[in-house]
């Protein structure tokens, strides 16, 4: 298996996104893909780039947007923004 693995982050990180040097990338995903995120990891550092990985979870995210007040929905999106304005290259892991 690591060797899919292996070879699915490769293309990912020097095909998909084409990683250079000085990119920063935000891989986002649930703690199941840990793997696969430590293999893009080395990639993205291979390629000259800094990666950063927020770990999540979709249920905790659903209840938080479910019952979260303005308030807190104001801020998630000024943390999205934030993102979008401080990376480079995204990758987000989405696992059933």
């Amino acid at each position: 298996m690591s060797l899919k693995l292996q070879k699915l982050s490769d293309k990912i990180v020097c095909y998909s996104l084409k990683v250079k040097s000085g990119d920063k990338v935000l891989i986002t995903s649930d703690v199941v893909a840990l793997p696969l995120i430590k293999y893009l990891i080395q990639d993205i550092q291979k390629a000259g780039g800094s990666a950063n990985v927020k770990l999540v979870n979709s249920e905790i995210d659903s209840f938080v947007l479910k019952y979260g007040s303005e308030d807190t929905i104001q801020l998630l999106s000024e943390h999205k923004k934030f993102d979008v304005d401080h990376y480079d290259c995204f990758i987000f892991i989405h696992y059933g």
